[in-house]
């Protein structure tokens, strides 16, 4: 059950959309080989909330939530031909990969037909092609025209700090924006929407030869008076020297992706 539990937590979580400018993307990928949404996800868990929701009369109060980050470009849903032929792949690949696993392990079937009791086992253990495959399917049938699930209920868009005009980047940037297919029939919230909740961010490359943090600074202060104090931010990246074990630091898990 707990397996379960944990499965619906992750799969039915709020999703975030993320769009970024070429250059912004440039900034993360030149230097880590990750792109923002993967720098993204490690931090996708917040706990330590106190907030209370209301759904009609009810009220639920929330201690923690995880969200999903997708780039913009990645939330469509393949061709049903697309995706059978990526499925079979799946299997496929799973099959191919139990018979090995099989050969070192013990005959569940032998077992059962010696009337003996067979071993604990997870669900995954007895079909392992089964978690694999479920996966993938549930990715590929997310943000069609049937199910809202995997729609996104807020945005995050990225550019430069240096950049010329900040405002009028992030103007572009909406309007360049490929949404899921409900978004476009605004069945759900469009994303030009004012009620529809969107963060700001610049930025930074710490890693640069020369930083113009004082540039940063003031185009910060252009996007919050257009935007909204609340809705803007700068993040500086690209900082790190690599040697993390002199520091003290945590281990860069993520270097060698």
């Amino acid at each position: 059950m707990d397996t379960f539990r944990h499965w619906i937590q992750d799969q039915f979580t709020p999703v975030v959309l993320v769009a970024a400018s070429p250059a912004a993307e440039a900034i993360c990928v030149s230097k880590n080989g990750l792109g923002i949404v993967d720098m993204l996800r490690p931090f996708s868990q917040i706990p330590r909330l106190d907030v209370s929701l209301h759904v009609g009369e009810a009220v639920q109060r929330v201690t923690d939530i995880k969200l999903r980050f997708h780039a913009a470009n990645t939330m469509y849903q393949p061709k049903a031909e697309a995706a059978e032929e990526y499925l079979k792949d799946v299997l496929q690949s799973a099959a191919q990969k139990y018979i090995k696993d099989e050969a070192a392990g013990p005959d569940l079937l032998k077992i059962v037909h010696s009337g003996r009791a067979p071993p604990a086992a997870s669900p995954g253990e007895l079909g392992p092609w089964f978690l694999e495959y479920r996966d993938d399917l549930m990715r590929l049938a997310g943000w069609g025209e049937h199910e809202a699930l995997d729609h996104p209920v807020a945005a995050l868009l990225v550019v430069p700090a240096d950049a010329s005009n900040p405002v009028s980047h992030f103007e572009a940037l909406l309007n360049q924006v490929t949404l899921p297919p409900l978004m476009q029939q605004e069945v759900m919230y469009p994303l030009k929407d004012r009620e529809f909740p969107k963060h700001y961010v610049l930025l930074l490359d710490g890693g640069a030869g020369i930083v113009d943090e004082r540039r940063a600074s003031e185009n910060l202060a252009a996007c919050m008076r257009a935007f909204g104090q609340a809705h803007c931010s700068l993040v500086k990246v690209n900082t790190g020297t690599g040697d993390r074990a002199s520091q003290g630091a945590t281990p860069d898990f993520f270097r060698k992706f």
